[in-house]
């Protein structure tokens, strides 16, 4: 079924097809309209305006398979929805089908062989959260809203890179189901050329229902912010990227620009050491020496859980604030004057003033790492 432009999407929704759908996934979770569909339609960018004819709330992968066939059988474009944090809202499509896969959020730690097997819907910050009780930790991204799953087939970047690689570098095995609605197991022993390609080659190979990642024994990092005024940005770029030429892999670097407490723009700096807290914490180590690159404005680094630098994160840019910040651009706040994990919780889910102006920022901010890679080492 073609859905013509400007068409409105619930008048082309196809009987057949709800009638299908409602015969093999619960009625109540097969949504087209009302609160719960406008719930699950809203994305952490509000500036995406599509909206598909039918959302399917999967809570298994049997689920995940009906959705599939009804899909290709009734002709209704398909998309997925994991976290729904992708900047270009491509987990919908204009008349489609969402497998909403955000109830589909279990975490299963195997302490004894370092890894997690996590559901298709399950956020970083489910999977950090879930490792820190065994002592170990997942490679996300910086964000805790961010689906694991759609991370790493994206390749996945962020804070742990130097040491660990991307997100995609530690994808075990997968459970995915295929445009045919057949579920496969894949891993580097089976079906391999899956494997191969659901390591950061994105999403439209199948629809992942589980995966399996490999953990680290590195719960507390050392972290926090650096800012230098913009004047002094040309000086310390070029001396950080010298220092990190000569850095161990246990320190990545993440740079880019905010406005600073004053309101002035910043180049801010957020090291993540994830080697001995002893060595990366120490006054003359190598997390401490970046705030010697100029005269900072801000330099508050130590120790810290990773679930708690998450959810920092998730503080300053909150859902639909991409959208609010680019119809508004002068209103952006500053950063924090303090890193945001040494700050009381809000009750409020909806406003928070260590919120930042996306629209100062580099998107994505450019990450520096010490990870020096032979040719070919990296499969992705």
């Amino acid at each position: 079924m073609q859905i013509p432009a400007g068409t409105d999407a619930h008048d082309e929704v196809s009987t057949a097809l709800l009638t299908e759908l409602r015969s093999r996934i619960s009625p109540d979770r097969v949504l087209t309209d009302g609160p719960e569909y406008a719930r699950a339609v809203a994305l952490f960018n509000a500036a995406v305006d599509v909206r598909p004819s039918v959302v399917v709330r999967c809570a298994t992968t049997a689920d995940v398979q009906a959705g599939v066939r009804a899909s290709r059988d009734h002709g209704v474009p398909l998309s997925v929805r994991g976290g729904g944090h992708d900047f270009w809202g491509r987990a919908f499509r204009p008349g489609g089908l969402v497998l909403d896969l955000t109830g589909m959020r279990e975490v299963r730690i195997d302490v004894n062989n370092r890894c997690a097997t996590v559901g298709g819907g399950a956020l970083s910050s489910d999977v950090v959260s879930a490792a820190e009780r065994a002592g170990l930790t997942a490679v996300t991204g910086t964000a805790g809203s961010v689906g694991m799953v759609g991370l790493t087939l994206g390749c996945g970047y962020g804070p742990l890179l130097g040491q660990f690689g991307l997100a995609a570098d530690n994808l075990l095995g997968a459970e995915v189901v295929l445009a045919d609605g057949s579920r496969v197991n894949t891993d580097a022993e089976h079906h391999p050329d899956l494997f191969w390609a659901l390591c950061g080659g994105g999403g439209n190979f199948g629809v992942v229902t589980s995966a399996r990642t490999r953990l680290h024994p590195v719960p507390t990092v050392v972290s926090g912010t650096i800012l230098y005024p913009i004047a002094q940005s040309a000086g310390m770029l070029a001396d950080l990227g010298g220092i990190l030429q000569d850095s161990p892999d246990e320190l990545t670097v993440d740079v880019g620009f905010l406005p600073g407490p004053d309101g002035k723009p910043t180049v801010y700096v957020a090291p993540t050491w994830s080697g001995e807290l002893e060595v990366g914490n120490a006054e003359n180590g190598p997390v401490r020496a970046l705030a010697g690159l100029g005269t900072p404005v801000l330099a508050e680094v130590g120790p810290v859980a990773r679930s708690a630098t998450l959810a920092a994160t998730d503080a300053m840019f909150h859902p639909g604030g991409w959208a609010r910040s680019a119809r508004e651009p002068s209103r952006a706040s500053p950063a924090p004057s303090r890193p945001p994990w040494t700050e009381p919780p809000r009750t409020s889910p909806h406003r928070s003033p260590r919120s930042c102006g996306t629209s100062s920022m580099v998107p994505p901010p450019a990450r520096l790492s010490a990870r020096r890679l032979s040719a070919g080492a990296n499969r992705t």
